[in-house]
């Protein structure tokens, strides 16, 4: 009996039921236990949320532990380009010398959704590399989620659940705002407002045309008008592969 370790983290118990033609014993059950220790345990993970209203700054801190014998150094950091100019951060190696804490944080004060990855050097053979997947998020006063629409791989004829997806507006502080318009492809969508509070909370359902949709990847953009001060326009990506 074997475990794959890939992907476990901590405490694991498996077992496994053999079945037999043996008269006094025609089930047997096999119990395996153990605990499986990170060659760097990273915590609290290796995904970074940082998320602020009003343009201020949001911090997260992160901390490295080395879980084998030895020394951890960390020998090279690096911010990928896409958010060098928007994060800041601030590492130091523990007394041990066998742990570091790496503060991160958010800079932009631009409302909207900004991602790349933190890439860090260590001196463990076994695991030479931490990637640190990072996300800042500076919230205006209306939440939208998700920040861009995903519909996969379509195939042709598509299942009607997999043509359809929604997104969701809320008012998360000041004054009431109201949907105004909608601009996207018509020949490609079919969009329904909800308004599940009004002046608060919004829900569209937007649907893909089947009909009308060409083989490959294809970019689109949905525009949701309001009347909120802040926040008159909001652009949706929407991406799907018609197989």
């Amino acid at each position: 009996m074997s475990v794959n370790t890939k992907g476990l983290k901590g405490q694991f118990h498996k077992t496994a039921n053999i079945v037999s033609n043996a008269p006094s014993s025609p089930e047997v059950q096999l119990e395996l236990s153990g605990f499986v220790k990170n060659y760097i345990e990273v915590k609290p993970s290796t995904y970074v949320q940082l998320r602020s209203t009003g343009g201020k700054p949001a911090s997260q801190t992160v901390e490295f532990n080395s879980g084998v014998p030895g020394e951890l150094l960390f020998t090279k950091m690096e911010v990928s380009p896409g958010i060098q100019q928007g994060i800041e951060t601030k590492l130091v190696r523990g007394e041990d010398k066998r742990s570091y804490t790496l503060e991160i944080t958010s800079l932009y004060k631009e409302i909207g959704n900004n991602q790349g990855q933190i890439l860090i050097q260590t001196n463990n053979e076994k695991k030479p590399e931490i990637s640190l997947r990072i996300i800042a998020v500076v919230q205006g006063p209306i939440q939208v989620a998700p920040q861009r629409l995903h519909f996969g791989n379509v195939r042709r004829p598509a299942q009607p659940g997999a043509l359809k997806r929604t997104i969701w507006l809320k008012k998360t502080q000041g004054a009431d705002f109201k949907i105004t318009g909608l601009e996207y492809d018509h020949d490609a969508f079919e969009l329904q407002v909800v308004d599940r509070k009004p002046g608060e909370e919004y829900i569209i359902m937007v649907s893909l045309k089947p009909e009308k949709l060409k083989q490959g990847l294809q970019n689109e953009t949905i525009l949701i008008k309001t009347d909120h001060e802040e926040m008159k326009s909001i652009s949706i990506p929407v991406v799907l592969v018609v197989q």
